[in-house]
This record gives C-alpha cells, sequence and structure tokens, in this order.
C-alpha cells in the first residue's frame, strides 16, 4: 500500500505485473522452482579486475 500511496493505483499495479512479470520469466528460463526465499548475491569482481583497479 505504501507503493499506491506513492505513486497511485496504476502505476503500482504496471510495477506488480511487471514484478510477476520477471519472476515467471526467470522461472521458466531455469527451470527451476520459485523460491520466496531467495536472496540474490552480487558475485565478486574478478581478482584480475581488482589488481588493475588497484594499480
Amino acid at each position: 500500500m505504501q507503493l499506491v500511496a506513492r505513486v497511485g493505483w496504476q502505476k503500482a499495479a504496471v510495477a506488480l505485473a511487471n514484478k510477476n512479470a520477471r519472476i515467471l520469466w526467470a522461472v521458466l528460463a531455469k527451470g527451476r522452482r520459485f523460491d520466496p526465499d531467495h536472496v540474490s548475491v552480487k558475485p565478486e569482481a574478478p581478482a584480475v579486475a581488482m589488481s588493475a583497479v588497484a594499480g
């Protein structure tokens, strides 16, 4: 309801549909079951890229 109060019900409905579509695409593309408790982890940068940034 916070989103509805901030942007209106029409934009909130589109945002929810977009979220559901992205979840559905990921489930179908990866062939896995949906895990509502999944926490996304950003992959670490390769060691080569880190040494180039530090040097």
